[in-house]
């Protein structure tokens, strides 16, 4: 823990891992935490698999990749500060120059809420 799960439209095998390696550095760097618990999961959105604003596919406005982080719960500034990295990053990654093209949402967790191998999180003396 955290994990991020990205949804994107289509991204080579390349994109993808500029991305791994600058949303956990983006990540690590806003929440002061070791690379070696962060996951990454990726998402095909396939050119049918999204509409925005009621319109579908091509005749949306936007394609926008969206961005969920699972964590323990952060302070606000922690979540600003990530949005910011982890947008910018994105934007490096797809090669995109417009940052409304990045939803961020974040799911923070309370430790009782996660379990690795078996055992709550808050029953762990590691919380990261």
């Amino acid at each position: 823990m955290p994990f991020i799960e990205v949804f994107d439209f289509e991204a080579t095998s390349a994109q993808r891992e500029v991305a791994t390696e600058l949303l956990t550095e983006s990540l690590c760097m806003a929440y002061d935490i070791s690379r070696s618990i962060v996951s990454i999961y990726f998402f095909d959105v396939s050119a049918r698999g999204y509409g925005h604003a009621g319109r579908f596919h091509d005749k949306a406005s936007v394609n926008r990749i969206f961005i969920k982080i699972h964590a323990f719960m952060r302070t606000e500034t922690d979540r600003m500060v990530a949005a910011a990295r982890i947008t910018e990053a994105t934007m490096l990654a797809y090669d995109t120059t417009s940052p409304k093209q990045i939803v961020v949402y974040f799911l923070d967790r309370d430790p009782s809420e996660v379990s690795h191998g078996g055992i709550l999180e808050s029953k762990n003396h590691i919380n990261t």
